[in-house]
């Protein structure tokens, strides 16, 4: 399946939602589009139907972290897989950025930690 993305512009975050397969052949436009967004808005990226990420897809998130936290903003992860977590969990991300189940957690983390 390839990998495409919606998003939508809320008051204080933008709403991305991925699909399908996210790797290293679409990565350096996905992380541009990250980058420009995220010097507007805080990020949540719903990643309920992302099937496959590689490490490469998983490195975008930790550049849009780092490029987050640089501009006084956020990168939230909302309802990833089993194995994103354990992906997560095994290379010890959560400095990067802030994992959510639902989109009323992820306002309530953007409004007390920005």
């Amino acid at each position: 399946m390839d990998f495409s993305y919606s998003s939508e512009d809320f008051d204080n975050y933008k709403l991305v939602t991925l699909y399908g397969n996210l790797s290293l052949s679409v990565c350096s436009d996905f992380e541009r589009f990250l980058r420009d967004s995220l010097k507007k808005l805080n990020l949540v990226i719903d990643m309920s139907e992302i099937r496959v990420i590689t490490t490469s897809g998983m490195n975008v998130f930790v550049t849009a972290g780092i490029d987050a936290r640089n501009s006084g903003k956020r990168v939230i992860i909302m309802r990833p897989g089993s194995d994103l977590r354990e992906m997560i969990e095994r290379m010890h991300n959560y400095e990067y950025f802030i994992i959510v189940d639902s989109i009323e957690e992820a306002r309530m983390k953007i409004k007390y930690y920005t």
